[in-house]
């Protein structure tokens, strides 16, 4: 940009920011009561925010549902998301390289200039410009650079940043549908009001909050017909019961035995046993399984820090340590996953990984940069972005694949009488 365009840009965003300064604040249990009066002076109204930790986390939502933004995944679920990037990834013959482990980052005179991997226990090393980092970003600073090339002081605060919990999380396959036991398109809030602020989101089974989910109800291709899909969720903690009941064996590596599933599954029954006492009586009957994923699974399958789900929180404690941003100190290094912005989840994902590739092309391929920022920034259309000849075409040929449910009605179908 040039400087008047930067000046133009720094008071467009000051225009978006300055209805949310006056509630940065507002956070802990006397300041989200303060907060949400400003709104609400019903108090059961209030107490549908109960779990939340500050206001900001009340707002956004709510300015999300007036837009009637509320990011459903697709149809076939939030697995087909990874699925169609794949498959364009490949269209354009490039690759995906699955079950690699990033051991290093090469810095060479400041400056990143590629990586080592391992893969199927062999270590490759991958010669690259730029890299964009979209994994846990201690990791990253602490484990993956060289020990110099992030200032000391400023790895202290990422240390200490506030982040999202971790979950408890249960995916219950249904032999009815979700429907028939009361549950419909809504999100469904379990808490105990009268528990201290602090329990009803402090990670313990029988006092926290519980989110409940159909997802089948919204989306059949998840589910066989006359049967469906529960979600339940709660926030919890890497810290419970002597981590999960897990241990370390001599080389570092988490060891998860017959303690730790035992422990998943007394969890789970109370989460169910919960659900079924206050909202859908008779749930357990209808039960034909469920999986569970605690914060080992979670930080065993993202490296997240103790499985947080959504990394650092929007608050502001983080804004002023600047934990959240896309530059490091390492040139061509660039955050893109949801660690570069405050907030997590998948529009920030999203959002954090197109802001990637833009500072790329800004210096690689600077048409194109001006062009998907125009779309980005809604100055062109995208026709007009697609129409752009720096832009190979692609010919929306992808098709979406068969859930299990549906490969399973498919199946069943065929069988003769």
């Amino acid at each position: 940009m040039s400087f008047f365009q930067k000046l133009k840009n720094k008071f467009r965003m000051l225009e978006f920011a300055i209805p949310f300064i006056p509630y940065l604040s507002f956070s802990g249990e006397k300041g989200l009561k303060k907060g949400l009066s400003r709104f609400f002076k019903n108090p059961r109204l209030q107490q549908i925010f109960s779990g939340e930790q500050e206001v900001l986390g009340c707002l956004i939502p709510i300015g999300w549902s007036y837009f009637r933004d509320f990011q459903s995944p697709p149809k076939g679920g939030s697995q087909v998301i990874p699925q169609w990037l794949e498959y364009v990834i490949n269209y354009y013959k490039n690759t995906v390289g699955l079950k690699c482990q990033v051991k290093e980052i090469i810095v060479e005179k400041g400056r990143c200039t590629g990586l080592r991997f391992e893969r199927q226990g062999k270590i490759h090393r991958l010669n690259s410009k730029f890299i964009i980092a979209a994994c846990d970003i201690e990791t990253l600073y602490e484990k993956m650079l060289p020990a110099d090339a992030v200032p000391a002081s400023f790895k202290k605060k990422l240390q200490k940043a506030d982040l999202y919990s971790s979950s408890i999380t249960v995916s219950v396959a249904l032999d009815c549908t979700a429907e028939a036991l009361g549950f419909n398109e809504e999100l469904v809030h379990l808490v105990d009001e009268n528990q201290p602020f602090s329990e009803q989101s402090g990670g313990d089974p029988y006092r926290s909050e519980i989110s409940i989910l159909a997802p089948s109800m919204r989306d059949k291709s998840l589910a066989p017909e006359n049967q469906g899909t529960l979600t339940l969720y709660m926030p919890a903690f890497m810290d419970y019961k002597n981590e999960w009941n897990t241990s370390l064996d001599q080389s570092g590596k988490r060891v998860m035995g017959e303690a730790y599933q035992q422990l998943k599954k007394e969890v789970a029954d109370i989460l169910i046993s919960r659900v079924e006492e206050k909202i859908a009586p008779g749930l357990r009957a209808h039960i034909l399984f469920y999986e569970v994923a605690t914060p080992v699974t979670h930080w065993r399958y993202t490296g997240n820090k103790n499985g947080t789900m959504m990394g650092a929180r929007p608050g502001r404690q983080n804004m002023k340590n600047k934990i959240s941003h896309y530059r490091t100190p390492v040139k061509n290094l660039i955050l893109g996953g949801h660690w570069a912005e405050l907030g997590g989840g998948v529009p920030i994902a999203a959002k954090a990984g197109a802001n990637a590739s833009l500072l790329v092309l800004q210096k690689e391929n600077p048409t194109a940069f001006r062009s998907l920022a125009g779309y980005m920034n809604n100055t062109i259309s995208l026709e007009s972005m697609n129409g752009n000849s720096c832009f190979h075409p692609y010919n929306n040929s992808w098709v979406r694949r068969n859930t299990p449910a549906e490969s399973i009605q498919q199946k069943t179908s065929k069988i003769p009488l």
